[in-house]
């Protein structure tokens, strides 16, 4: 897998969890009351949309991280090679 690419499959295996989680939910609520199966989609979706934020904020965090170590990693060069020249 290339780094530099984008995983495109990540959000289609995201809807399809959240697709699948959504059925589930509708189909395990037939024998029920309307009202309760309303009220388990609507729960379901609020916590799909917590999973979904939790997953970007886990995505940002990663991709911050990763551009703070190669500023690091510059700086550490840049200091190496006045360190040098001092030398």
């Amino acid at each position: 897998m290339d780094p530099t690419r984008p995983d495109r499959s990540r959000p289609r295996a995201l809807l399809t969890l959240g697709l699948a989680v959504l059925a589930t939910t509708a189909l395990g609520g037939a024998a029920q009351e309307p009202t309760d199966a309303k009220a388990r989609l609507e729960a379901t979706r609020l916590e799909l949309s917590k999973w979904i934020e939790t997953q970007q904020l886990v995505s940002k965090e990663r991709k911050d991280w990763q551009q703070g170590k190669e500023i690091l990693g510059a700086r550490v060069e840049l200091l190496r090679k006045e360190v040098a020249a001092f030398e």
